[in-house]
């Protein structure tokens, strides 16, 4: 779908995968949330054409617009994260992701699926939420003791000033 050049490949419809419940197996609920996603180094970089095509062995493009288009291509500002350090932070949090695909010989390259993000990214939502609702009924329970208290302090201030006449 392309090569180093291509800026971008888009189409009407988003890309869908299979995910039939009916063609899976060995279904577990052991996907890294928070251990995994707080671990990870979100970075801004640019490409450099010209080393990747050295690493790969790309042949160079023998057209007229071929170096327009590297500078074009390298003058975009990325944002995105650096693979081995996705890999590192997955081993790390004991995450088995899916999402980092090593190279495979001398001159394939660490590629990353952000889709596969996407999974990781809800569980650490979902992990945030229950955290968030322990400590939204700890605030009601302090808040609820602290009325409690003010009271007793207003109860007491009102038996002194009593007391005083």
């Amino acid at each position: 779908m392309g090569n180093t050049l291509v800026a971008t490949i888009g189409g009407a419809v988003n890309w869908s995968v299979i995910s039939d419940a009916r063609f899976k197996k060995d279904i577990r609920n052991d996907v890294a949330g928070l251990d995994f996603i707080v671990q990870l180094k979100p970075v801004t970089y640019q490409y450099d054409i010209l080393k990747y095509r050295n690493h790969t062995g790309e042949s160079k493009m023998d057209t007229v617009n071929s170096s327009e288009m590297v500078q074009n291509k390298e003058a975009i500002r990325y944002s995105g994260f650096l693979a081995q350090e996705v890999e590192s932070a997955a081993i790390l949090s004991g995450y088995d992701f899916s999402g980092v695909h090593h190279p495979e010989n001398e001159t394939d390259t660490y590629t990353l699926s952000y889709a596969e993000f996407v999974v990781p990214l809800v569980k650490a939502v979902q992990e945030l939420n229950l955290k968030l609702e322990a400590i939204k009924s700890e605030n009601s329970e302090l808040r609820s003791n602290l009325l409690k208290l003010q009271a007793k302090v207003d109860e007491m201030g009102t038996n002194v000033k009593m007391t005083v006449k």
